[in-house]
């Protein structure tokens, strides 16, 4: 099979590592610059190419590794290959964009997948399990916590569409996943108290967010760009039966003060290291359903399309200060 790799970030060569040990898998690479498409080819053992001469590629699937701002021409691009494509999240870098996106996708007939990783982590995995099968019992509520270990450099503040379209819309996706429900209001807050950059870009660097779901479930999120000890990604439970938790361990960074001993062992510092499993499993287990014409369980750019909405209203609602019905 041969995998075509659109971009030549952190992304590309996280996919690309997942791949590169697959047997029978040829990696493409294609980017704006060409040499360092030919790179990440020498690196990981592919091919490195122009994206002129994508087209004649004939790849079995594209991965879609470019910043937000490069996704609407990036997945266009990959479109024409027919063939299906997982894109790295958020699908655009707007409700509009994203619905124009997907809706490219319908018209084509080509499968989109978003990367969203957490599906595929072994903790949010054995939560959704949880749920599914009862055994959590009758959900109370549910909160999280996504705190970043370094703060972002200025570019990528400048093009990453804000707090809650780039790191919350991971958390608001695994509430509707987990649950099966639809966020209907939210209200959120937001502030810079990490670095002035974010402030400078009108993005906030610190917020909450308390979502009300289809059947009145609460669920806080919480959101840092900078945490001293390491990249902590939490996720909590509480139900009449059980509570549980993904992302608590003894790496989790984080210092029981009751408890010194406790204190982080080897703790993440990157969001590539905390789901270096997950994004393994996602970007393996899509090709192999591209190969077999299995169900691959990722989240759609319909789905996808319903997480920008959630992380437009919360925008909305943190600059009005306000409860935001979603879509409203």
């Amino acid at each position: 099979m041969k995998a075509l790799i659109l971009g030549s970030g952190r992304m590309a060569a996280i996919r690309a590592a997942a791949l590169r040990d697959m047997s029978g898998v040829e990696l493409v690479f294609a980017t704006r610059d060409r040499s360092r498409a030919e790179a990440l080819g020498k690196e990981f053992g592919g091919l490195g190419v122009a994206l002129d001469d994508v087209a004649s590629e004939s790849p079995d699937a594209v991965f879609v590794t470019s910043a937000t701002a490069r996704h609407r021409s990036d997945l266009e691009l990959a479109l024409r290959a027919g063939v299906p494509v997982l894109i790295e999240k958020p699908l655009g870098a707007s409700v509009e964009e994203s619905e124009a996106l997907a809706a490219s996708a319908d018209t084509a007939g080509v499968p989109v997948i978003v990367g969203f990783q957490r599906r595929f982590d072994d903790g949010f995995a054995a939560l959704k399990t949880a749920i599914d099968s009862g055994a959590a019992g009758r959900l109370y509520l549910m909160r999280s916590a996504s705190m970043d270990h370094t703060p972002g450099r200025e570019e990528f503040i400048a093009a990453s569409a804000g707090i809650y379209h780039d790191l919350f819309v991971h958390d608001i996706e695994t509430a509707m996943w987990l649950t099966g429900q639809e966020v209907r209001s939210v209200y959120a807050v937001g502030g810079s108290r990490v670095s002035q950059a974010y402030a400078d870009h009108g993005d906030s660097d610190v917020a909450t967010i308390i979502a009300h779901l289809e059947d009145g479930l609460t669920v806080t999120m919480h959101g840092v760009r900078h945490d001293p000890l390491g990249q902590d990604v939490r996720w909590e439970i509480y139900g009449s039966e059980m509570v549980a938790a993904a992302g608590l361990s003894r790496r989790t960074p984080i210092l029981a003060v009751e408890e010194p001993s406790l204190a982080a062992h080897h703790p993440p510092l990157t969001f590539a290291e905390r789901f270096a499993g997950a994004f393994a499993e996602e970007t393996r287990s899509f090709l192999r359903s591209v190969a077999d014409g299995g169900t691959f369980l990722g989240c759609t750019a319909h789905e996808a399309v319903l997480v920008s909405r959630v992380a437009e209203a919360c925008a909305r609602s943190s600059k009005l200060g306000v409860t935001v019905p979603v879509g409203a």
